[in-house]
Formats: C-alpha cells, structure tokens, sequence
C-alpha cells in the first residue's frame, strides 16, 4: 500500500477472505508532512556582524542542539559554526536543515601617530596591501593604498577587503611654520671691535656651526 506523502486523508478499505468468509473493514488514514525546513544559503559575514536565522513559521517544536522548544523559530548568530534546526510538528513529524556561516575579519589599517612636519615638506601616509578598495574621501579606489599630504588636516581612509568587510583610521597631520631669523645686513668692522649676533627668541636649538644648542 503507497499513500501520497502530502497532507491528506484517506479511507482505506481492507478485505480479509478466509476462504470461508469475507470481511471487511474501512480505516481513515491521515498523512501530515513535515514543515519544509530551510535556513537559507552558507552565508559570510564580518565581525560585529550579527545574523538572524529563521525556521519558519510557529506552533511546532524547534530544536537548535538543546532540546526541542515551542516556537522557538529565530536563532541570533555571532561567532563561525555550522548551525542546525530539526523542527517537530503537531504529528511528531520532523524536518531539519542547516547552514555554515562564516566571520571574517576587517582589515587592520594603521596610518601611524598624529605627525607634526615643517612647511615645505610632504609625507606620505600608506594604508598597506590590507585591502582591496581604498576610500581616502572621493570614493573606493583598488589599490588605491598611498596619499601625499602637503597640507595641515586630519586625513581618513576607509578600507573595504574581497569579503566587503570595511575599517579605517585616521591621522592627523600638521605643517608648522620655520622660525623667521634676521641676523642683519652685512657689516664691515675694524680689527679689535666686537659685534654681537642676536638670532632672535625664535626658536628652542641654536646651531652657529658647533652643533645645536638649546637657547
């Protein structure tokens, strides 16, 4: 006897002949089939992230590795692991799936300490090979790993891997300007007189050729 695996119900008619007599007897047979299960596709994400995953519908028994639990349907997922439900319905009925699903880490970006330069010079700050898409402020570039700073600013890169898990940092840079120094004009002195050079409170070193001296 084959009965359809839907849901349905059937009446049976079973005949029994003894070669002497004939009975008969009629059964009504219920076919439930189990909820269809299905927790979606293998799934990567990035830490921090957070995945909810859904069973279905409720009014059955969910069973997520600690024993099953009424409309227990959602399951908040954090860390790597392959992730299985088996669900029980009114019948006793079960079903199950599962899906694997994956964290990976951002990027680690560091453009170094807040950095202070003289006006005239120019430093190039480097992301590193961390990355696939770099944003320094006009959209995600590939490679797009170096900047050249000419000027005072705070200057931030976003960093996006093959995965489209994203970080970034920031640094700040600023020019100072060098001291304005004015020993005079040229002088013409005779033999036996002094003259004193004043270079000013401009600056912390002094340097008049013996190596810097502070003040």
């Amino acid at each position: 006897l084959i009965l359809n695996s839907n849901d349905a119900t059937d009446t049976i008619m079973f005949v029994a002949n003894n070669g002497y007599e004939i009975d008969t007897a009629l059964f009504e047979i219920s076919i439930t089939a189990p909820q269809i299960v299905n927790l979606g596709i293998d799934t990567t994400l990035c830490l921090g992230d957070t995945l909810v995953i859904d069973a279905g519908q409720a009014e059955n028994l969910y069973d997520w590795g600690n024993g099953y639990v009424l409309n227990d349907t959602l399951m908040v997922v954090y860390a790597s692991g392959i992730y299985s439900v088996s669900v029980m319905n009114s019948s006793n009925c079960i079903s199950d799936d599962e899906i694997l699903i994956n964290f990976i880490s951002a990027p680690s970006i560091n453009l170094g300490a807040d950095t202070l330069l003289c006006v005239g010079d120019t430093m190039l700050i480097d992301a590193g090979e961390v990355g696939n898409l770099y944003d320094w402020g006009s959209g995600y570039v590939l490679g797009d790993t170096l900047l050249e700073v000419y000027s005072s600013g705070t200057y931030l890169v976003s960093v996006m891997n093959s995965d489209n898990c994203i970080s970034g940092d920031e640094i700040a840079i600023s020019f100072i300007s060098a001291p304005s120094v004015n020993l005079g004009s040229d002088t013409t002195l005779c033999m036996g007189d002094t003259l004193f050079l004043d270079a000013g409170g401009v600056g912390t070193y002094y340097d008049w050729g013996a190596g810097y001296f502070l003040n």
